[in-house]
């Protein structure tokens, strides 16, 4: 069914074609080209295509664009549209898709050719297309939330009993030696002259306090 109809539709172009050029030379040859030719629809869905149209050869002259057969689309749930449907290349525009709640699920192509005065006849581009027989499932986001419990600024303290433990401690004291120091000639030279002064006061004292008696 599908080739059928691009067949007319092919058919239908090169008789527009014909008639452009019994009415005007032919001066140039403009391309269609879409930017994704494949695609799959949910019911109750839309799609918007880029496309460019450029001169293939010779001189640019205006170029129009149709989608056919358009009748059939429309019978399955299928809406098209062309934004803008005429000028001169190279020119860009958009192909609109919208795809009906209670379309009729399937494959399809959308074929869109250039005819005009140049005539421009050399590019046809097709968009296959796919109806899903239902609609977009839902993307359900889940959120967690995070819940963060913030610690009392109140400190209770719990008092309990004190248990007091004695314990012995010996203590060893280390044996302290003193150590000599040695005694230099002056130092001894003194400690025996003061001994010889001591000694002979005593004796003095002696003899005197024996005389007196």
């Amino acid at each position: 069914m599908d080739n059928r109809l691009l067949t007319v539709f092919v058919v239908v172009l090169v008789s527009f074609a014909l008639l452009g050029t019994s009415s005007a030379a032919s001066t140039g040859v403009a391309s269609i080209r879409l930017n994704n030719t494949h695609a799959t629809f949910y019911l109750n869905t839309s799609e918007v295509f880029a496309y460019n149209v450029t001169l293939y050869n010779g001189t640019a002259g205006e170029t129009y664009l149709g989608i056919g057969p358009s009748s059939a689309l429309i019978a399955n749930g299928i809406y098209t549209g062309l934004t803008p449907a005429t000028g001169t290349p190279p020119w860009s525009g958009t192909l609109y898709v919208k795809v009906l709640d209670n379309a009729t699920a399937g494959n399809y192509t959308i074929p869109i050719g250039a005819v005009g005065a140049d005539p421009s006849t050399h590019g046809i581009a097709v968009l296959y297309m796919s109806v899903l027989p239902y609609a977009k499932p839902v993307t359900t986001t889940t959120t967690v939330k995070t819940t963060t419990t913030i610690p009392s600024n109140s400190v209770t303290t719990s008092v309990l009993p004190t248990t007091t433990v004695l314990t012995t401690a010996t203590t060893s004291i280390a044996a302290v030696t003193t150590q000599t120091m040695p005694l230099s000639t002056t130092e001894l030279y003194t400690i025996v002259s003061v001994i010889a002064i001591i000694v002979v006061v005593i004796t003095a004292i002696y003899w005197w306090n024996k005389k007196r008696w």
